[in-house]
């Protein structure tokens, strides 16, 4: 038996993480400061919150997307502004000092005032050009001001090098596998441009051995068939009618591997059922199977030429779009083995319920800005503490507009027939949710309600009117008052008399 070539050593680590983001007049965005996790970040909001013009403005500043004049903010007038910027500020993957060997390349080392930190503030700054709709990209380092303002500077310039640590791609909500399968700069093709099959092995296993093997299985089937018999005795014409021809061949099978490897299609086998291949599977199975074949393309093919791992930053859109709930909830695993940093956008209340509250950013859109709400570390903390209970309470109170807490199970059902009536439509329709508290005196129940402030989410407490529900109300503070809850409080209801 031959034994497989040992893979190439992995190229040692980035070093560098993003820290945050600050994007600027691009799209609906006027000014907006986002916070990185050092995994996966899930942004959340209602749509056209401005989740897609973020995963935007990052591709056009770390990936290869090229911006456009549609991507310049439009003022009330609806003339376009003169500049959209992107700052990215990368700090060390771990301690607060980057390795010395990394440090010289990074060019422009700052220490964050606030955190003393080091870091490397780059600012992307779009523009108008003369290539008609396509913005210019102009990259500058960024240094920090007497008010802890960071300003970009001219020198020195940001180098090519720097760049090619930091990858950014997008997997937006249309990814379908089987439209890529003939595309060869597509994530697909990039994964079997080149099969790393080598040429001379020993043992005679290797690419010529093979290709030798698929030349003559490729006759056996032109010979056994007495159309492609005809066909190529037909063509033969050519070669009649062109002098500089010589021979005609049908070759049925491609020649080379990796020409035949663009042919190969995945087939998905269920127990009893027959062998169909994903193409005839719905929208679902195509899109996981586009973020795993992503995966295989960060193992192999990301940094390969440049003796280093760029800092990956893969920039997902809707990862729940077509898969039933079941498998949502399974995302997270997937997601999670992807290298480098993830922002996910999302609109699955499954999905959100399933990640660490303290990863989630609430996108909030008003007249006069968009807004990035996270938790505190100790709300976080606190409603991680409770997951089993508030898990799936947490997925619907951080799409809400507004959120009431009930008692138990029947209010929970009762509520929102009734308010139907009140308000001539279902309130889920308003974006109102009722969380199933399954007892006002349960300890989660603050920890829902310090959340739903955090999140400047207006709440309702609905609770008995009994001694029960008084006692609860004495043991929930309110957390912008610190004082408890009374019957008297503008956020308790209570029932009965």
């Amino acid at each position: 038996m031959t034994t497989p070539a040992l893979p190439d050593p992995p190229a040692p680590a980035s070093g560098i993480r993003i820290s945050r983001v600050e994007i600027r007049n691009f799209r609906c965005i006027d000014d907006l400061r986002l916070e990185l996790e050092p995994g996966t970040t899930y942004l959340v909001g209602e749509n056209n919150a401005g989740k897609t013009s973020i995963l935007l403005a990052l591709w056009s500043a770390l990936g290869n997307r090229r911006p456009i004049d549609d991507d310049l903010r439009r003022a009330p007038d609806s003339s376009p502004v003169g500049e959209a910027v992107a700052d990215v500020f990368l700090i060390p993957s771990q301690g607060q000092q980057f390795p010395t060997e990394l440090r010289q390349r990074l060019v422009s080392v700052q220490r964050d005032p606030a955190t003393g930190t080091e870091v490397v503030g780059i600012r992307c700054a779009f523009r108008p050009s003369r290539e008609g709709a396509v913005l210019s990209t102009r990259r500058s380092f960024l240094q920090p001001g007497a008010n802890r303002d960071w300003t970009s500077v001219t020198a020195p310039l940001v180098p090519p090098d720097l760049m090619a640590r930091l990858e950014a791609h997008l997997l937006d909500a249309s990814r379908d596998l089987v439209d890529e399968r003939g595309n060869r700069t597509s994530i697909w093709g990039r994964v079997l441009a080149d099969l790393q099959i080598e040429q001379h092995p020993e043992q005679g296993a290797g690419r010529e051995a093979l290709e030798q093997d698929l030349a003559r299985l490729a006759r056996r089937v032109r010979d056994s068939s007495p159309v492609l018999r005809t066909l190529q005795s037909d063509l033969g014409g050519i070669a009649e009618a062109q002098a500089g021809v010589g021979h005609v061949e049908v070759q049925p099978l491609p020649p080379r591997l990796e020409e035949l490897a663009r042919t190969a299609e995945v087939v998905l086998h269920q127990p009893g059922q027959p062998v169909l291949p994903l193409r005839q599977h719905g929208l679902g199975s195509r899109s996981l199977a586009t973020m795993l074949v992503f995966q295989t393309l960060a193992k192999l093919r990301l940094g390969a030429d440049r003796g280093f791992q760029p800092q990956l930053l893969t920039l997902l859109e809707e990862p729940e779009a077509h898969l039933h709930p079941q498998a949502v909830f399974a995302l997270r695993n997937v997601m999670d083995r992807l290298p480098g940093q993830r922002i996910v956008s999302t609109h699955s209340s499954q999905l959100v319920a399933d990640a660490h509250p303290r990863s989630v950013r609430l996108i909030r859109r008003s007249p006069d800005a968009i807004r990035v709400l996270g938790l505190p570390p100790a709300t976080a903390k606190r409603v991680a503490q409770f997951r089993r209970f508030v898990e799936r309470p947490f997925g619907e109170i951080i799409f809400a507009r507004a959120i009431v807490l009930c008692d138990g199970s029947t209010e929970r059902c009762v509520l929102p027939a009734l308010l139907s009536g009140h308000f001539k439509c279902n309130p889920a329709g308003l974006g109102v949710s009722f969380v199933d508290c399954e007892s006002m005196n349960k300890p989660h129940t603050s920890s829902i309600i310090r959340a739903a402030h955090d999140l400047e989410l207006p709440w309702l407490a609905f609770t008995d009117r009994d001694p029960a529900g008084h006692f609860a109300l004495r043991n929930i503070t309110h957390p912008a008052t610190g004082a408890p809850l009374t019957p008297d409080s503008d956020e308790v209801v209570m029932s009965g008399r």
